[in-house]
C-alpha cells in the first residue's frame, strides 16, 4: 500500500523565470520525513492538463531529480570559463550555440553530450541549462537503439550530484538520433554560487547511459496498395423509425470481396447519447488481418435527403483491424434536425 502523501503545486501565473509567461506545475512529496537514512523513492508520473473539447490532452511526462554521492559511472565532462562561453554562443545560429563533449563509447555505440548553456530556446528550454545526449554512430534504417539515461550536475559544495532522469524509454533510429531533456535545471538555481553547480565559473555535467535494446528490430512494416480504389454503393432503408429504440445492424454486404454492415444507433451511442444519431461502418471479415496486417479505407456515411435537398454526408478514412473493426461517428447527425420534418431527412417514418 503506497503510505506516501503527494499533492499539486500550481502557478497559474508561473514561478521564478517563468513569472508571467507560463503555467508552472509540480508533484510535491508531503511527508519526506519518511526517506531517512538515504532512502529514496521512485515515480513514474504524467502532468497534464485535460482537454475539454475532446482534443489531445496536455501531456508533460514527469523529470525525475535526486541526489546521489557516487559520480556517473559512464562519462564526465568539466567545463572551465561556463559564463564566458555562454556570452560567446546566446547569439549563435541555433545549430551551434551548444557545447559538444568528446566522443565517449557505451555498449558499443559512440555518444556524445551537449550542454546549451543558455538553454535551447527552439525547444522550450529558454532560462534553463538544456542537456541532449547524441547518439553519432551512422544507424541503418532498421536499427533501434532503446535507452535509459540520466544526467548529472555536480554540487561542488556538498560533493554530490543532482541526477535528472526522463521516466521513460528513448529510442535511437535513423530519424532521431538524440534525445534531451530542455528544461534539466533552472538558469536562476544553476547559477546561484550558494547551490554548488557553478563555482569559480566552472561546473561538471554527466551521463550514465543504460542500453536496454540495441541490433536490429525484430518486426518490419510494409504498406502497398494492393488494388485500386473502387467506388462501390450500399444503400439500407429503415421503415418505422420512430419506433426504433435499440440498436441495429443493416444486412451484410459485400465489397472487394470483403463482407461489412451498418451499424445505427437511433438515440445516439457514447457522447453522441441523447442528442445524435450514431452511424458506424463494421468490417466483418477479419480472418486475413493477423500479426498487426491492416486495411486502409476511405468511405463515406450518408442519410438521404427525402425532401430534394443536399444529403447529409461525412467522409471516413480510417484503418480496420482486428482490435477496431469498427469506425464512424457517434455524433454524426443531431436528432433535431433529422427529427425536423422541413429538413427532409424523415418522411412517413
Amino acid at each position: 500500500m503506497d503510505t506516501f502523501c503527494k499533492h499539486l503545486f500550481l502557478y497559474p501565473r508561473g514561478n521564478s523565470l517563468g513569472a508571467g509567461n507560463s503555467l508552472w506545475l509540480y508533484l510535491h512529496l508531503k511527508n519526506p520525513e519518511q526517506l531517512i537514512g538515504g532512502k529514496k523513492i521512485f515515480a513514474q508520473y504524467d502532468l497534464c492538463l485535460k482537454n475539454q473539447l475532446g482534443q489531445n490532452d496536455y501531456k508533460k511526462p514527469g523529470v525525475f531529480r535526486s541526489l546521489r554521492e557516487h559520480p556517473p559511472a559512464h562519462y564526465t565532462m568539466k567545463i572551465q570559463s561556463f559564463k564566458t562561453l555562454q556570452a560567446s554562443l546566446v547569439d549563435a545560429p541555433g545549430e551551434n550555440n551548444y557545447i559538444e563533449s568528446t566522443t565517449f563509447n557505451i555498449a558499443g555505440y559512440n555518444w556524445v553530450l551537449c550542454v546549451y548553456p543558455s538553454g535551447n530556446k527552439e525547444d522550450d528550454g529558454n532560462g534553463h541549462v538544456s542537456l541532449y545526449l547524441k547518439l553519432i554512430d551512422k544507424l541503418k534504417d532498421e536499427d533501434v537503439v532503446t535507452v535509459v539515461f540520466r544526467f548529472f550536475i555536480h554540487d561542488q559544495k556538498r560533493d554530490n550530484y543532482l541526477i535528472i532522469q526522463d521516466m521513460k524509454n528513448k529510442r535511437f533510429h535513423v530519424v532521431n538520433i538524440e534525445w534531451r531533456i530542455s528544461r534539466a535545471l533552472a538558469l536562476s538555481i544553476f547559477e546561484d554560487a550558494s547551490n554548488g553547480y557553478l563555482v569559480n565559473d566552472s561546473c561538471l555535467f554527466g551521463v550514465e547511459v543504460l542500453v536496454i535494446d540495441k541490433g536490429t528490430s525484430t518486426t518490419r512494416g510494409c504498406v502497398s496498395s494492393v488494388q485500386q480504389l473502387s467506388t462501390r454503393t450500399y444503400a439500407w432503408k429503415i421503415m418505422s423509425y420512430s419506433h426504433k429504440k435499440a440498436d441495429k445492424t443493416s444486412p451484410i454486404f459485400t465489397v472487394e470481396g470483403r463482407s461489412w454492415n451498418l451499424l445505427l444507433h437511433p438515440q445516439g451511442n457514447g457522447i453522441g447519447a441523447g442528442q445524435y444519431v450514431s452511424l458506424f461502418l463494421i468490417l466483418k471479415d477479419l480472418w486475413d488481418l493477423t500479426n498487426g496486417k491492416k486495411l486502409y479505407v476511405e468511405y463515406e456515411l450518408c442519410i438521404k435527403n427525402q425532401a430534394g435537398y443536399s444529403d447529409f454526408k461525412s467522409k471516413c478514412r480510417a484503418w480496420f483491424h482486428s482490435s477496431v473493426p469498427s469506425w464512424g461517428f457517434s455524433t454524426f447527425l443531431a436528432l433535431d434536425v433529422l427529427r425536423n420534418p422541413t429538413f427532409g431527412y424523415l418522411k412517413d417514418d
